[in-house]
């Protein structure tokens, strides 16, 4: 039951966590003097990587998986929170047990 309690909390964690490692990707890729697509995907992933798969808008996506090729580190930020959500699958509808403890949260 804890497990499910601190579900809330730990997912945005991941998502703080992602869009730490984002902005400091793009300010990486700024000093290594990548080029300017490299750094436009970066920017623009940045805005995303932290939201689930199915929001992410289908143009942006490209930008995203581009971002996610050059930068090993937010790949398995990104793994690693899939696992984690597997772990806690979606509730299926609003009566779930845990749920009203996410909303108080957020």
């Amino acid at each position: 039951m804890a497990i499910i309690a601190n579900r809330c909390e730990v997912m945005a964690d991941c998502a703080r966590s992602l869009r730490r490692a984002s902005h400091a990707e793009v300010r990486r890729l700024k000093s290594d003097g990548s080029t300017a697509g490299e750094l436009a995907d970066m920017r623009i992933a940045s805005h995303w990587l932290h939201r689930d798969d199915d929001k992410i808008p289908a143009n942006v996506t490209a930008h995203v998986a581009g971002a996610l090729a050059s930068s090993p580190c937010l790949a398995n930020l990104i793994a690693m929170r899939e696992e984690l959500r597997m772990l806690w699958p979606a509730p299926t509808s609003p009566s779930s047990s845990w749920l009203p403890i996410c909303k108080r949260g957020s």
